[in-house]
Parts: structure tokens; C-alpha cells; sequence
């Protein structure tokens, strides 16, 4: 998908330069974080999810680590946002890449792993 069809609001992410790479601002961490290219979209994300969808920030969670005991060679796995309900279960899961990283099963399957 490229940027002009992509559904979300234009962002400009505030980048704090630092001395091995820029940060941003987390929205619901509330500290700087690298300002990988997931990152940039984790944050455009979460900018649409609050300001545009009125999602609360306290129903939120980002990169929960969850056991994972199917495969050996991997200790855990963790999402990269989660919406929750009221009563703090999962209602919906968002798995975020750049929009270079094409679309593929080996993507699905990781997102489809997650809940």
C-alpha cells in the first residue's frame, strides 16, 4: 500500500535527534523511543487509535510479551498493539510494519500467531 492510499490521517512525528539515532515520543509510554520505521507507524497508529477513533489511552497496551511454548527456539511473543475492553481483555490485536515490508503470508501468519 503506498501513502497516498493509506487510511490514516497525515502525522508528523516529532524526532528528537540523539546520538546514535533519532526518538520520538511514545504516546502511551510516555519517553523517547528509537524512531525505527515500525516505530514511525506504531505512533501513527496510536495517533489515529486516540485523536481520530477516541480510543482511551488507558485501554491500550503496547508489545505485551505472552508465553510462547510451541517453539523452541522463540521465548515469547508480543504484539505490537493491543486494544482492550473494559474488563482488560483483548479486543483487538494491530501488528505494525513499515510500508516497505510487503504484505505476505510469513506476515499474516505472525499477526494470525499472536491471539
Amino acid at each position: 500500500m503506498s501513502t497516498s492510499e493509506n487510511f490514516l490521517p497525515a502525522f508528523q512525528l516529532a524526532e528528537t535527534p540523539a546520538k546514535r539515532r533519532n526518538k520520538v515520543r511514545c504516546q502511551i509510554r510516555n519517553y523517547d523511543v528509537p524512531a525505527t520505521p515500525e516505530e514511525r507507524v506504531r505512533q501513527r497508529v496510536l495517533h489515529w487509535l486516540i485523536n481520530t477513533k477516541g480510543w482511551t489511552t488507558t485501554l491500550i497496551q503496547l508489545e505485551r510479551a505472552y508465553a510462547w511454548e510451541s517453539d523452541a527456539s522463540r521465548s515469547y511473543i508480543k504484539p505490537d498493539i493491543e486494544l482492550l475492553d473494559e474488563d482488560g481483555g483483548v479486543v483487538v490485536v494491530v501488528e505494525c510494519k513499515h510500508e516497505d515490508v510487503p504484505l505476505s503470508k510469513a506476515v499474516d501468519d505472525q499477526a494470525g500467531r499472536l491471539h
